[in-house]
């Protein structure tokens, strides 16, 4: 999945970005795929979603689930990358194609570029390859401000990491506590 995304940065969809995290009961990796609007402007690794909205801003919960694609590794063994069944055996590249053909939102909100991001991501996407999985938070381990953490997923057959794995946050998202919403989109 994060492959996939890559492959978004690269056809011109930038303004994508990822919210990896930890399911709550810390046996799954989650990773949320979405427009830079969504992420917060003090953590541009943490998007807002419908759980985290004010009473009053919850009728954009519709819009926010149109433009947020979820994976989660528990889909992995079957091959069903966000719950689609017919996605086992494709690679980054159809992943991405079918990404866009099924979230036409995210593709819309997704289009432009953003240097800074798809180089910090090229980092994170790095480190997935090299068997860690960074992530924002976890159910008992709120955001941190200096970094997301990671955890060593790594085979052990593959031996140990040859160096330390950190990752710095990304680029601030533009979410600054406001949604506005014109013509029924965010």
């Amino acid at each position: 999945m994060v492959a996939a995304l890559a492959e978004l940065h690269k056809a011109g969809f930038q303004r994508l970005r990822a919210m990896p995290y930890m399911s709550a009961s810390g046996a799954y990796w989650r990773f949320e795929i979405g427009p830079v609007d969504l992420f917060h402007q003090v953590h541009g690794a943490v998007a807002v979603s419908e759980y985290s909205l004010t009473h009053s801003d919850q009728r954009a919960t519709k819009e926010i689930a149109e433009g947020v694609a979820t994976y989660t590794s528990g889909h992995a063994k079957e091959g069903h990358f966000f719950g689609w069944e017919d996605a086992a055996g494709d690679g980054a590249r159809e992943l991405a194609d079918k990404l866009l053909q099924r979230f036409p939102v995210l593709a819309e909100k997704g289009r432009g570029w953003d240097y800074a991001y798809a180089g910090w991501f090229q980092r994170l996407l790095g480190l997935v390859e090299a068997g860690f999985f960074p992530y924002a938070f976890a159910d008992m381990q709120g955001p941190s401000r200096n970094g997301l953490y990671i955890s060593a997923m790594r085979p052990s057959e593959w031996g140990e990491a040859p160096f330390q794995p950190e990752l710095p946050l990304p680029p601030p998202g533009e979410y600054d506590g406001t949604l506005n919403l014109e013509d029924g989109r965010l």
